[in-house]
């Protein structure tokens, strides 16, 4: 099955980290504080054949990992979710405590983290909810909303988010991801709209610039002046992620609004910080768009007339 764009971009960072750094919810501890007035024995218990079977199981499964072989990925989708959920914890604890995850270890875990996914979706979220906090938390969201959630629109992404009580910085993180289309996928300005708002502003510059695939007749100048007034609302910071195309894809469509709206808003001691608006990105574009004889004369005619006013 072909990853989704969605994996792909989570492959890369989702787990790295040690565990001791993974934000595990801890577990409940015995009272150390009140003494027993006597120690009662009690005949050991039965051993449990499902418990038994479950840790023969993890440990063979450890040993594959270890040895980094790939257990068949039906053999996940067979087992019963307390066996590939403690093949989870499992996997974590004997993780490197500063290096982390490795590369192959990342992936098997995707394929377990998946498979309980795949058998209830719900259950596996309340899972993740009862064992992992923070950050942790956040990227197995993620995962599994990439593979059961690509084809909902953003708004109801970001909704469900906000609903499992992410905060703003969680919710921006993944509006910059949702700006990226998941590659297939041409974005409408309502959407792109709705992303932007949902961004975090960062005083710094986009940390993340992505690709963006405009839908046609995509309103350009519509989008950047909601840019303009986003910045302006944030101190002049502009949102934290942006499309590092935009201004050349707009200068493609309407080379002669793009450039106005540079020099009204992007110069001059009063400049707007707006991301990835720079000439020679928006003269990239223009050029993209017509003709080499037309860019000579557009280009003499444009800065003409800015440099008499």
């Amino acid at each position: 099955m072909k990853a989704s764009h969605f994996t792909l971009i989570l492959g890369s960072g989702l787990l790295a980290g040690g565990i001791l750094g993974w934000s595990l919810k801890p577990q409940p501890q015995p009272d150390q504080t009140t003494p027993t007035a006597e120690v009662v024995r009690h005949p050991r218990p039965a051993i449990d054949k499902k418990t038994s079977a479950r840790s023969a199981f993890v440990d063979a499964e450890l040993l594959k990992i270890k040895a980094n072989q790939f257990s068949d990925a039906a053999n996940f989708a067979d087992r019963d979710p307390a066996e590939l959920q403690a093949l989870v914890m499992a996997l974590l604890r004997n993780s490197d405590p500063i290096m982390g995850l490795d590369p192959f270890q990342q992936s098997t875990l995707h394929q377990i983290i998946l498979a309980l996914a795949r058998k209830d979706r719900d259950a596996t979220l309340a899972w993740i909810d009862d064992n992992f906090t923070g950050k942790a938390r956040f990227n197995l969201y993620q995962l599994i909303m990439g593979e059961f959630m690509k084809d909902v629109p953003p708004g109801e992404q970001l909704a469900f988010l906000k609903s499992k009580g992410f905060d703003q910085k969680a919710v921006s993180e993944q509006a910059g991801l949702l700006m990226a289309n998941n590659l297939n996928k041409t974005m409408d300005i309502e959407t792109a709209l709705l992303l932007l708002d949902n961004l975090s502003p960062d005083k710094d510059g986009p940390r993340r610039g992505v690709t963006s695939y405009f839908e046609p007749g995509f309103d350009f100048a519509r989008f950047a002046e909601a840019t303009a007034t986003n910045a302006k609302a944030n101190g002049n910071k502009p949102p934290e992620c942006y499309p590092m195309n935009f201004f050349e894809e707009w200068a493609k469509a309407a080379p002669q609004s793009a450039v106005d709206f540079y020099f009204k808003n992007c110069t001059g001691k009063d400049a707007l910080k707006l991301p990835f608006c720079e000439i020679d990105r928006l003269l990239t574009g223009v050029k993209a768009g017509i003709n080499h004889d037309d860019y000579v004369v557009w280009y003499g005619q444009t800065f003409c007339h800015i440099y008499q006013n």
